[in-house]
């Protein structure tokens, strides 16, 4: 059960900062990758 729950908060922080990440490359288009 503990790792059930530690394992929904990465994902739910990995999504979180995933989205965040997007809307930086949507603002700024000429990033370099």
């Amino acid at each position: 059960m503990k790792k059930l729950l530690i394992l929904t908060i990465i994902s739910g922080a990995g999504f979180y900062a995933l989205k965040r990440y997007q809307k930086q490359v949507n603002a700024m288009p000429n990033i370099e990758y």
